[in-house]
């Protein structure tokens, strides 16, 4: 039983391997560059969103001011 369990395991071993490869592949090909000023820019805005707790009390609107800097970011911005 254990040695007939070994042996599907061991002859499906290269495809479990390939589809696990395969799934990697296309999330790197699907994530920006580090580089990219507009994601870069977007992963700091969300991160500020989700985590500064006193926008409110200090009378920010977050919004409003992604809305003003947001435009100015582009893919040449440095």
């Amino acid at each position: 039983m254990i040695a007939r369990a070994l042996r599907v395991f061991a002859s499906s071993s290269p495809i479990v391997f390939v589809v696990f490869a395969g799934c990697g592949l296309a999330q790197a090909a699907r994530e920006p560059e580090a580089s990219d000023p507009e994601y870069n820019f977007e992963v700091l805005w969300e991160t500020f969103d989700r985590n500064y707790g006193i926008f409110g009390p200090k009378r920010v609107d977050w919004d409003a001011l992604y809305r003003v800097y947001r435009p100015l970011v582009t893919r040449e911005t440095t």
